[in-house]
């Protein structure tokens, strides 16, 4: 690389590290860190509500289970499951003490999927198919919740409640015949409940992230005037560079040209004065001499440039 070239590279990194503004790196960041925080904001915000999803959920499950332990357990003998004074106490049960805003409908079931108990009359004593999951409660006991399909048979006559989630869980009589347990729950109270649950967490996970990028002011705003500090240093090490350049640069001009220009101008006048005597008694030699003393002025040139 030539020296003009080298000091031309040199002006352009200090122009460069120049043009860094403070103001400008924090801002940049803090931009950065914005989008970044609000990318996770959301991303927290959409996981607790579908968490806020999933507790009230597991609250529907755990009132069908409350329900059946403490209201329908009590009465739920062999009897109770054909008609009759037992199936009357049952259903009284049910009806006075189940049923209500909370849950809508109640079913008891069979493992050959017939209903055998109804708070909806006109099901008792139909079968309908069973899933895998009523299934499985049959054989390992438990429970599990899902939204209800309303055109499928069995939900025809639950249309008028709108959307609903059935709660299954695994029941026995008092001599232990397996039956199924099933409430339908309004799919609004459950949304409802975990928007409570989601606008009472939301607050905290936001002002959480607010915090956090608050923090990230100063700390960003300090980062970057460190940084400027070292750019400064640096802008400062090449100036003094190029001012020792060109001073070495001065001083090999002044050495060339008081040194070495002055010698090789003297010896170019020589030779041509000796190239002017001899020209008439040696030819050849005048010429070489004369030729030599043009390479010697030419060298010249070269040197001062």
């Amino acid at each position: 690389m030539s020296w003009l070239r080298r000091r031309r590279q040199v002006r352009t990194d200090i122009e460069q590290l120049g043009s860094v503004s403070v103001a400008r790196a924090v801002a940049a960041f803090l931009a950065a860190g914005l989008f970044v925080l609000s990318a996770i904001g959301l991303v927290l915000a959409l996981a607790l509500r579908q968490a806020a999803i999933s507790e009230a959920i597991r609250d529907a499950r755990s009132l069908t289970t409350i329900e059946l332990k403490q209201v329908v357990a009590p009465v739920l003998v062999d009897d109770a499951l054909v008609p009759g004074p037992a199936y009357d106490a049952l259903d009284k049960a049910v009806r006075e003490m189940v049923l209500g805003d909370r849950i809508v409908r109640v079913k008891i079931w069979d493992a050959s999927g017939r209903i055998l108990y109804s708070d909806e009359a006109s099901l008792v004593g139909r079968r309908f198919p069973l899933g895998s999951e009523e299934q499985a409660l049959f054989k390992g006991g438990g429970a599990y919740a899902e939204v209800s399909d309303l055109s499928n048979a069995e939900n025809l006559d639950e249309k008028q409640y709108g959307r609903l989630l059935q709660v299954y869980q695994s029941a026995k009589t008092r001599t232990g015949q397996p039956l199924m347990f099933e409430t339908y729950q309004p799919y609004q109270t459950i949304i409802d409940a975990s928007h409570r649950t989601w606008l009472t967490s939301l607050p905290v996970l936001l002002g959480g992230l607010v915090l956090l990028y608050l923090v990230q002011a100063p700390l960003a705003y300090r980062m970057a005037r460190r940084l400027k500090r070292s750019q400064d240093e640096r802008e400062a090490l090449l100036f003094a560079s190029l001012a020792a350049s060109d001073r070495e640069r001065t001083t090999i001009a002044a050495d060339l040209h008081d040194g070495v220009v002055q010698g090789l101008s003297g010896a170019s006048y020589s030779l041509s004065a000796a190239a002017d005597r001899a020209r008439d008694s040696d030819p050849d030699t005048a010429r070489v001499m004369a030729e030599t003393a043009r390479d010697l002025r030419r060298w010249m040139r070269e040197l001062r440039s």
